[in-house]
């Protein structure tokens, strides 16, 4: 019997023993007769169809065979509905590579594949048994298909009784059965299912089985009963097998960075993983908690690894260090005695001062802390207080702190604590505003033409102003001229200094006649860029024009607009029908014109590498190019009459200039050699330890919200590389912004995410201030961007005379949503205009939504407004007002009485934008205030004058004048001048940051709101392009980060659109993943020889990263003393947490250092190098040597400089005794070869000083500030002179000769002390108060100064020792040091109460654990003093010692208070002080108001309190102090 025979008989057997519900519905649906198949390695529920997995050794690879939908009949009320074709059955082979996996552990060989996994329950409307038959099944090995050889696994199975398995909802595959795999080794292989019949084989007797899948169906036909099928990639799936090497380091969350509260720091690692971390710098490793994140309240590293639980592997070691800051300095003004906060961009209109506090509410500053300020960018890394804030960091005043103001200035300022710790630097952008300017023409009504002058009383500060009522500071126009005037103006002027603008003047002229002869010109006299296009305009369109260039010498007539690209003073004017000039010459125009300012791309920013800039002149092309030169400095001098400035070489003025190190680059483009554009300066810097500084799209500055305008401004951040955010904290009000802080309060993260990318807000008063913050947690300087949006003053019908008795209803448009404030005539209204537009009667002041009057607005006026009638009105919008419009309306008993019409566009520059499918580029309706009248208007000077009746459609550059008619009667005539450039392009791929592997690339196309009637061409640039180039519709690839600059030009008009300009980050494939970091302390390129062997530096160089799943691999490079060339490791070795030795005799070392992903394969740019140079630096000595100590007095010596003439290496030196390469040493000196004299004992310190020789500051002769400076071992000498000096008294006298071999006091634990350093200090007061008391934790102050503290390890307070001693107590270091020490402790409820007095039985007990005194048997000489007081033990101990006798009267009195002389007496006895009292009180010094020499203490308070060297005689008492401090 055939094999399909045997499957046929099978079959009909298995669906006759089938209990089905119903009959069977015969179909001839050939769509249910097929099936989609799968094999794949996705587990049991797969998520995407694929052609490949990946698994790893430490896995199984369970391999399942799929159907898209095994059942495709369902129930209906117990009956079994068509379609009929159930799966009942199937047969498959699969083949796998036994070089590559093999059966699973526990498989049985001789039915492995797994046919039971699908797990079917019976569902309402089924009843009956269910079961599977296997009809075949095994496995056959050493199979050859195609010349390789497979094992395989077979089965057939049948699903008997109602065993119809369906899918469930929402899965892609039904898994039909599973064939258990493991990895043998990695690599990568195959499986696949047999489908072209290669099962009919015979091998050892067995017979695979060919693909198929049964169906039941009524037929006994086996044809009938199979479905046909199609295999997803061919049967095939591809398996990769890897080695799971090692876990991913773990995550911490926050990131690391520097914090100003406490945080508390989450961390995770890859699932299965357990978390071991370590707060002491690697001694004690502790397992993490997740319910538990690590509490950081001081600065600390926290070093940890993950351990995968299953097989002990370990991931590298990485690190995170959280430093607890101090919070930054801010700055406050006084108002009337109170000092309030200020924003960090902030002027005022005359000098004043800032006052300076370490936090947010004005007060001292902590007598913890230090601040300091300077004027410069002076780097934080190395404070040193300075005098001169202009160019060091200077040390503010800690009693009513301020800084004075007279200037423009940039403050930074920085808190530094005890600890040396730094707070983030603050910058404030400070200035003194230039005064209002004045003009020498009141406000008020004029009968002819008037010339104004404006004047600012502030020395060299530019006036801008405009005569529409705009904005100055926005639109105006540099003032150079008197400025003509003859028609109803409103002039506003605002003067400019130093990037500071003054209050907006505003003047409102009216004009009660009418020149017929005037001539305007629009645009009016001033200073362009490039050139400027004049047009000219009559009032009387009877009249021609006449211009004159050369002073009136030559006329022309005037017939179109013209062109001036060179300074010109412009003469008009008027000429009648006849040709006669009108006998009386107006005013001329002047207007300055100068070279286009030099583009800069990109502009002022941050780069974390070198990086190419490009500066251009945007006038030179082919045609112009030899008439620009441009020039540049690029260490800030002026490239106009710099001896360092530099002319670009290329053709058409372009400079490239490469950006490694902090720059201030400096720009001009002269015109002919001698017209100099404006100056335009840019800084850049390289940030290599942390991200750029944030930067905007929308440019800070001062923005006008236009009438109509409804969607306002906003602004996104530019894009950053991939694991950097950009935190940011905003204000809509102008005040006081905190900085931003990841997770803080108040602080928002930008989404670079969002698609579309969600825009900021700017409105009002807007600062911004953000912070980049990368992967590592290291964070950028801070960005501040200054916007103010002003909304556009509401816009009223001109003024008018019109004729009857009755003053108009006048339409007036504003800002949509803003607050409208008028007045009329003194009566006050204010609304919130809701729609944009709405209507005031004049008559009575009154406002109104309608025309018709019937919808009021605000404040009603029941009186009747008197004529004339005088509309001052202005707007409010978000907390910032508007300039003020005036409008007077007259009326006037003549019955020809008109007021000129006017149109709803003012005269202006207007984009090119289509206004209807004709390309009209602007449609303009006219207006009339007159009753009856007929509008008139002409385009081509009077020519033509045409009746308006409706919208007038403007295409070109038009001069359209307008005028009212009636009854034979005109209006004056009313001009308005409509110009146009093109929009701006469209770059079609938007800003942001793409993977390199993406191969983007844009277009430019014109915005399609364009006309399409118009002569266009594209121009762009890209960033270090030497020229702009036409765009030829043509793909523009972006292969590297670049910026992108477009615009149009007309070709018709020579007008050229505002800049398009993009900016990409481009990152190579993997950048995300991470970089190698060397950990502290080898973190830096320079690294003294002298310290390898010492502290952390002993440990070696430890690799880290942040990156989780990663492999960090690495070789190096060494030179050595003795050794010629390097000695080179491995290329390839693969970090385990042993760090790279290092030792002394070492001159370098280069680690190259990269990441692999888990698979092995590089992440491309992760590789770095880190150079480290070792200086080795001699010891420096004096002529006089170390052999011999005494030397006569007046003996010159010198310090011998083994480095002479090396200007890299410096030698200081110090004769006090004080550490020379401390840098805010005030008594350090650089040697510079002068000879010393010794007159007295005298200790000479002297150190080498290193620096790279690279910096900035080194090539700026500045080489005390090298950020690589490295100090060498000091060199400590000591001399003495013979010393005799006088002792005894009376008229003997006697001589001691002092043992100039110097032996010193030693305490009582036997430490010698060279110097005996004040260990109390005085009060601010001068006093010194050795009666008065002496509090808890003053004295465990003093104690924690007098140990000795070499050799420990630095201590950390925490606050919480006590509940009363928190972080913010001046004491809380010194008093949780001692209570570590067991030395003090609290009270039974736990409190310390430091600022209790202490009591002499406190006292006793204190200094007894201090001093380790034992307990003694001497008998109790205190009266006062009972066997069963609490400090007994401890009173007798210190009375046993000598250190604290009784009072005279032989009591102890332990609860009386312990007075400040009494504690010093005891202190100098536990130091072995021993001063002569005759010798000390012969002194001439007592810096204390209130010590007497008559006191028992005198001597004892001195002792205490002075800083001396001293000599000791034979008895070792102190017999001459030296150095007093």
């Amino acid at each position: 019997m055939s094999k399909k025979r045997i499957l046929s008989f099978i079959l009909s057997v298995v669906t006759l023993c089938s209990i089905i519900p119903g009959n069977i519905v015969s179909a001839d649906d050939t769509d249910k007769k097929s099936r989609n198949l799968y094999i794949h390695a996705q587990g049991e529920n797969p998520s995407a169809t694929v052609t490949g997995s990946t698994i790893y050794t430490d896995e199984s690879a369970d391999i399942y065979f799929a159907v898209d939908n095994p059942n495709k009949g369902f129930f209906e009320n117990g009956e079994h509905k068509e379609p009929q074709y159930d799966m009942n059955g199937y047969s498959v082979t699969i083949y796998y590579d036994p070089a590559y996996l093999e059966l699973a552990d526990g498989t049985d060989a001789d039915s492995p594949i797994d046919c039971t996994i699908p797990n079917k329950t019976i569902s309402e409307g089924e009843t009956g048994e269910f079961g599977y038959y296997l009809y075949r099944h095994g496995g056959e090995s050493g199979i050859s298909i195609n010349g390789k050889s497979y094992n395989s696994a077979y089965v057939t199975v049948f699903f008997s009784g109602i065993y119809l398995p369906q899918k469930k909802d929402g899965t892609l595959w039904y898994n039909l059965c599973k064939l258990p795999l493991k990895p043998k080794k990695t690599g990568s292989t195959q499986v696949f299912i047999d489908t072209e019949g290669r099962g009919n084989y015979i091998n050892n007797g067995q017979v695979g089985e060919s693909l198929e899948l049964f169906a039941k169906d009524e037929s006994g036909e086996l044809e009938n009963q199979t479905f046909s099928y199609n295999v997803v990639n061919g049967g095939y799936h591809n398996i990769t097998i890897k080695d799971r090497t090692r876990p991913g380091a773990p995550v911490a969350n926050p990131g690391e960075g520097s914090y100003t509260e406490t945080q508390y720091v989450k961390l995770s690692a890859e699932t299965g993983c357990e978390i071991w971390y370590s707060t002491d710098g690697g001694n004690n490793y502790y397992l993490y908690d997740d319910s538990t994140p690590i509490e950081i309240v001081t600065t600390t590293t926290i070093i940890c690894y993950a351990k995968r639980i299953t097989d002990g592997k370990t991931s590298s070691e990485v690190s995170y260090t959280y430093k607890i800051i101090p919070k930054a300095p801010h700055l406050f003004v006084d108002e009337s005695g109170t000092k309030t906060i200020i924003p960090n961009i902030y002027s005022e209109y005359s000098a004043f001062r800032v006052y300076v506090s370490d936090k947010e509410i004005f007060e001292n500053i902590e007598d913890t802390n230090k601040v300091y300020y300077t004027f410069s960018d002076i780097s934080d890394e190395n404070i040193i207080g300075g005098t001169n804030p202009e160019t060091e960091w200077v040390e503010i005043q800690r009693q009513n702190p301020y800084i004075t103001i007279d200037k423009k200035r940039t403050v930074r300022l920085i808190t530094v604590n005890m600890a040396g710790e730094k707070s983030d630097v603050s910058e404030y952008h400070l200035g003194v505003k230039p005064a209002k300017v004045t003009a020498d023409k009141p406000s008020g009504d004029y009968d002819k033409t008037i010339s104004v002058t404006l004047e600012t009383p502030t020395q060299n500060a530019v006036i801008y102003y405009t005569t529409d009522g705009s904005d100055p500071i926005v639109y105006g126009r540099e003032y150079i001229s008197p400025v003509p005037i003859a028609a109803d103006t409103t002039l506003r002027a605002a003067a400019t200094y130093d990037g500071l603008w003054s209050e907006i003047s505003s003047y409102y002229y009216v004009f009660t006649g009418y020149n017929d002869y005037h001539i305007d010109a629009f645009y009016p006299s001033g200073v362009y860029d490039g050139s400027v296009n004049v047009t000219l305009t009559a009032n009387n369109p009877e009249i021609s024009i006449a211009y004159s260039t050369d002073g009136g010498n030559n006329w022309t007539p005037y017939t179109k607009t013209l062109l001036f690209e060179e300074d010109t003073e412009l003469y008009v004017r008027a000429v009648d029908k006849d040709g006669v000039p009108h006998e009386k010459q107006q005013p001329p125009y002047t207007y300055k014109i100068r070279p286009q300012p030099p583009k800069f791309v990109p502009e002022s920013t941050q780069f974390t590498q070198t990086t190419e800039i490009s500066v251009f002149c945007t006038d030179s092309n082919d045609d112009t190019k030899d008439r620009y030169e441009l020039y540049y400095t690029t260490d800030g001098s002026d490239p106009l009459t710099s001896n360092t400035r530099k002319k670009a070489q290329n053709e058409y003025s372009t400079a490239l200039i490469t950006i490694n190190d902090y720059t201030v680059v400096k720009a001009v483009v002269i015109k002919d050699g001698t017209t100099p554009s404006r100056v335009v300066t840019q800084t850049y810097d390289i940030v290599n330890k942390k991200p750029a500084r944030p930067l905007m799209t929308l440019t800070p500055g001062n923005y006008i919200r236009k009438i109509g305008d409804e969607i306002g401004f906003s602004t996104k951040f530019m894009p950053v590389p991939t694991g950097t955010e950009i935190y940011y904290t905003i204000s809509y009000n102008g005040t006081f912004t905190a900085d931003p802080v990841p997770g803080a309060a108040g602080t928002s993260k930008f989404d670079f995410d969002s698609e579309p990318i969600v825009p900021i807000t700017v409105k009002g008063h807007t600062i911004i201030k953000a912070v980049a913050v990368n992967a590592f947690g290291v964070k950028s300087d801070v960005g501040i961007f200054e916007y103010i949006v002003t909304p556009e003053a509401p816009k009223a019908a001109p003024s008018a005379v019109i004729s009857g008795d009755t003053l108009p209803v006048v339409p007036v448009s504003a800002v949509k949503g803003c607050t409208v404030k008028y007045d009329v005539n003194g009566f006050e209204n204010e609304f919130v205009c809701e729609d944009g537009s709405f209507y005031i009667d004049t008559a009575t002041g009154n406002a109104y939504k309608d025309e018709a009057c019937t919808e009021p607005l605000g404040t009603q006026n029941a009186d009747t407004i008197t004529a004339p009638a005088e509309l001052n009105i202005s707007a409010e919008l978000d907390g910032i007002e508007s300039g003020q419009n005036r409008y007077t309306y007259k009326l006037s008993a003549d019955a020809g009485t008109l007021a000129p019409p006017y149109a709803d566009k003012e005269t202006g520059e207007y984009e090119e934008i289509k206004a209807d499918e004709n390309n009209n580029l602007l449609l303009v309706k006219l207006y009339s205030l007159n009753n009856g009248d007929t509008i008139q208007y002409t385009t081509d000077n009077g020519a033509n004058w045409i009746d308006y009746t409706d919208t007038i459609k403007i295409k070109n550059d038009t001069v359209l004048q307008i005028r009212s008619e009636k009854d034979g009667n005109y209006s004056k005539i009313t001009s308005y001048v409509y110009n146009f450039v093109p929009l701006a392009p469209i770059i079609t791929l938007p800003s942001g940051r793409y993977l390199k592997s993406a191969n983007k690339f844009t277009m430019i196309e014109l915005d399609g709101r364009a006309p399409d009637d118009k002569d266009y061409t594209i121009w762009y640039r890209e960033n270090g392009g030497k020229q702009d180039v036409i765009y030829q519709n043509q793909k523009r690839y972006i292969d590297h980060t670049m910026s992108f600059k477009a615009y149009v030009k007309n070709n018709e008009t020579g007008r050229v659109s505002k800049n398009t300009i993009n900016y990409y980050i481009i990152e190579p494939e993997g950048a995300a993943t991470g970089r190698v970091f060397v950990g502290t302390p080898y973190d830096v390129s320079r690294i003294s020889a002298d310290v390898l062997d010492t502290g952390e530096y002993a440990k070696g160089i430890k690799l880290k990263t942040h990156s989780s799943d990663t492999v960090i691999h690495y070789f190096y490079t060494y030179t050595q003393e003795g050794l010629q060339g390097s000695v080179k490791s491995p290329d390839d070795m693969v970090y385990d947490n042993m760090p790279i030795m290092v030792n002394k005799t070492m001159m370098s070392i280069t680690i190259t250092a990269w990441l692999t992903d888990k698979n092995g394969n590089e992440i491309t740019g992760s590789k770095e190098t880190f150079p480290i140079e070792f200086v080795h630096l001699k010891v420096p000595e004096t002529s006089l040597g170390s052999d011999k100590v005494e030397f006569p007095k007046g003996t010159a010596y010198t310090i011998k400089n083994d480095y002479e003439g090396d200007k890299n290496i410096l030698l200081y030196y110090t004769l006090d005794g004080s550490e020379p390469s401390i840098e805010s040493n005030e008594n350090r000196k650089l040697y510079n070869g002068e000879s010393l004299t010794l007159n007295a004992a005298v200790t000479v310190k002297a150190v080498y000083l290193s620096v790279c020789g690279k910096c900035v500051y080194c090539k700026d002769d500045k080489p005390e500030l090298c950020t690589d400076k490295v100090y060498g071992k000091t060199g400590v000498y000591k001399y003495t002179v013979p010393t005799v000096i006088s002792s005894g008294g009376g008229g003997g006298g006697g001589r001691t000769t002092i043992d100039n071999t110097r032996k010193y006091a030693k305490d009582i634990f036997g430490t010698e002390h060279p110097t005996h350093i004040g260990y109390i200090n005085g009060y601010p007061d001068g006093s010194v108060k050795p009666d008065g008391e002496i509090t808890r934790e003053e004295m465990t102050s003093i104690l924690y100064r007098i140990v000795n503290h070499d050799y420990e390890k630095p201590f950390v307070a925490t606050g919480e020792a006590f509940p009363d001693v928190s972080m913010e107590r001046w004491s809380v270091h010194d008093i949780e040091y001692m209570s570590d020490k067991n030395i003090v402790y609290g009270y039974p409820d736990g409190e310390f109460k430091p600022g209790n007095n202490l009591t002499r039985a406190e006292f006793a007990a204190l200094i007894k654990r201090f001093a380790k005194l034992e307990k003694t048997d001497k008998e109790n000489p205190f009266p006062d003093l009972d066997k069963s007081h609490w400090a007994y033990e401890d009173i007798l101990s210190l009375n046993a010692s000598g250190l604290m006798q009784g009072y005279e009267d032989g009591t102890y009195r332990p609860e009386n208070q312990i007075t400040r002389a009494e504690v010093m007496t005891v202190i100098n006895k536990i130091l072995g002080r021993n001063p002569s009292e005759p010798y000390v009180k012969s002194l001439d010094f007592n810096p204390f108001s209130d010590l007497k020499k008559d006191k028992w203490y005198y001597t004892t308070v001195l002792e205490a309190t002075v800083t001396h060297n001293y000599y000791l005689d034979d008895k070792n008492v102190e017999i001459k102090w030296e150095d007093c401090k």
